[in-house]
This record gives C-alpha cells, sequence and structure tokens, in this order.
C-alpha cells in the first residue's frame, strides 16, 4: 500500500460556466464548501425572513452577505474581479442552480469504486428473498397432509 498512488484530483469536478450582463464567468467544479453552506443558509434565511419596514435592516445585511459571497465564488477563477452585482432573481438562480451542480457532482462522485461507501446489500437482498418466501408460503395451496390432519 505504501506504493499506491489515490488520485484525488480525480475527484475535481470541471469549472461551471456562468453567463452575467453578457460576460461568461467561471466557477469553480470543486467550490470551497465553506462558501455553498454559507450561501445556502443565507438563502434558506432570507426565504423565510418576514419583509415589513421592521425587518428592513436584517434583510438588507442579509442579502449584502449573500452578494459578498457570491463575489467571492466567483473571484476563485476571476481573481481581478472586484464587483458583481446579480438581481434578486439572478442569486435565485445562482443558488439553486449550483445546489444542483454541487449535489449532482456528489452523487456521481459516491457512484464511482472509490468513493462508494460500503453498504450491507446482503442483507437487503435476503429480507426481499424471505419476503418472496413468505408470500409464497402464504399463497401456496395447503398439502393433503395438513388438510387431513386439520379436518
Amino acid at each position: 500500500m505504501a506504493n499506491e498512488l489515490i488520485d484525488l484530483d480525480a475527484f475535481v469536478a470541471p469549472d461551471i460556466q456562468v453567463k452575467l450582463n453578457g460576460e461568461t464567468y467561471k466557477l469553480p467544479g470543486d467550490a470551497p464548501s465553506e462558501i455553498i453552506l454559507r450561501m445556502t443558509n443565507l438563502f434558506g434565511t432570507l426565504a423565510d425572513e418576514e419583509t415589513g419596514a421592521d425587518n428592513l435592516d436584517r434583510i438588507l445585511a442579509l442579502r449584502e452577505e449573500l452578494s459578498e459571497l457570491t463575489l467571492e465564488l466567483f473571484q476563485e477563477r476571476q481573481p481581478e474581479l472586484e464587483d458583481i452585482r446579480l438581481t434578486d432573481g439572478q442569486i435565485i438562480q445562482l443558488v439553486s442552480s449550483l445546489m444542483k451542480v454541487y449535489t449532482a457532482s456528489d452523487e456521481e462522485e459516491a457512484e464511482t469504486d472509490a468513493t462508494r461507501p460500503t453498504k450491507p446489500s446482503a442483507p437487503k437482498k435476503k429480507s426481499g428473498a424471505r419476503s418472496a418466501r413468505n408470500s409464497r408460503a402464504r399463497t401456496r395451496a395447503p398439502s393433503p397432509s395438513s388438510t387431513s390432519s386439520s379436518d
């Protein structure tokens, strides 16, 4: 095992391209999980917040923090980028699309031999086989010896 090479680069998803205001930007296929988790959390918090004058400052602060995280994500591949402004609709689309992409990427990785978790598949087959045997036993016609002894 000392000479075995585990290629972790094989698990890095390709970059994602997004178009904004006529320009194409790249986002990392291996985006830092901290950014994605914080974006998702903020997105959910914003969706749950009640609108109104009493809550306006909190909503604006959450929105600003989400914008800063979005810029940070864009700067992963465009470090020279100083500002990125998205409309609310664009942010909603970006966050939901990124979650689909990153979730799909995680699911695809889980399906490879190198990352597939060990699952006890035998018990599932046994329980399925047992269920099938039990249902056959219940639907099987009684044997002549069992009908004569019970009558």
